[in-house]
């Protein structure tokens, strides 16, 4: 009796169990979505950056230098020139087709203008011709056959001095400016002539003496470098170094050639520049 009891309280136990194991347990409300902001994406940098432009630098002004008669020196009636030391330096009897280029590789290299004043045998070296202009150097007129035009009647002087113009402006389209007279002899003929053709004579003022003391074609540059550089001559036959000075070199000869750069050099170190001159005719 005691036994089916507890089978029958065990049985009882057994079915509460189940019973409330399978009750529903109370719904759950689900959570809202996760709501997600999205920011815009910063523009891409650019790979170069650009450069902010530096301010324009001013323009440099441009000093009017004037040949001062026919043999110079240059000076300049700008305030701002007048305590300025410069040179014009010329070349004379080109153009030669062993030296010429070679002293406007040295020009070209120091940024420096020249005069080429050329004689007849320009026609035969149109390439340097060209060049001469195309490096933004002056081309000048020393006649076709640099004859003595003191020696010369007018016409003959005519003859010298147009038909080389005429030379000269089928090879660049222009005529030149600037006339130099072989020797530095010309009359009152030959000033005529040129203010007929619309030119200016320009001698020089300071020879660099190139042409002396040469032998078999050629002397020492040394010598040469020291008498264009010096103030005082070493002879009654050289001329000093001034402010202004219009220098005579010679591109047909080698050793001018040669002394170039230092002369160049030595004319900086004493505070000299390097100008051309501007024409006094309107």
């Amino acid at each position: 009796m005691r036994n089916r009891a507890g089978r029958v309280l065990l049985s009882l136990l057994v079915s509460g169990m189940l019973v409330s194991g399978c009750a529903v347990a109370p719904a759950v409300a689900p959570a809202p979505p996760a709501v997600v902001t999205e920011s815009p994406a910063p523009p891409p940098a650019p790979e170069n950056p650009p450069t902010p432009e530096a301010p324009p630098a001013p323009p440099v002004k441009e000093i009017a230098w004037q040949v001062q008669g026919h043999w110079g020196p240059v000076l300049t009636e700008d305030p701002e020139g007048k305590a300025k030391k410069v040179v014009v330096l010329t070349f004379d009897d080109g153009p030669s087709p062993e030296y010429t280029g070679f002293v406007l590789d040295t020009l070209k290299a120091e940024g420096i203008k020249a005069i080429f004043f050329v004689n007849g045998q320009a026609a035969s070296h149109p390439d340097l011709i060209k060049r001469i202009i195309a490096e933004g150097h002056t081309l000048g007129n020393h006649t076709l056959n640099h004859e003595n035009l003191t020696a010369l009647s007018p016409a003959e002087q005519r003859h010298q001095i147009a038909d080389l113009n005429a030379d000269l402006k089928a090879i660049t389209g222009q005529q030149p400016y600037w006339f130099r007279a072989p020797f530095g002899a010309f009359n009152d003929d030959t000033l005529a002539i040129l203010d007929e053709l619309g030119m200016q004579l320009l001698n020089w003022s300071h020879g660099s003496g190139d042409w002396m003391d040469v032998s078999d074609g050629y002397k020492d540059p040394a010598i040469l470098i020291q008498d264009v550089l010096s103030e005082t001559p070493r002879n009654a036959n050289m001329t000093p170094l001034h402010p202004g000075s219009v220098i005579l070199f010679h591109d047909t000869l080698r050793h001018t050639s040669e002394g170039l750069p230092e002369i160049i050099k030595g004319l900086r170190e004493k505070g000299y520049s390097f100008v051309i001159p501007q024409p006094s005719r309107s």
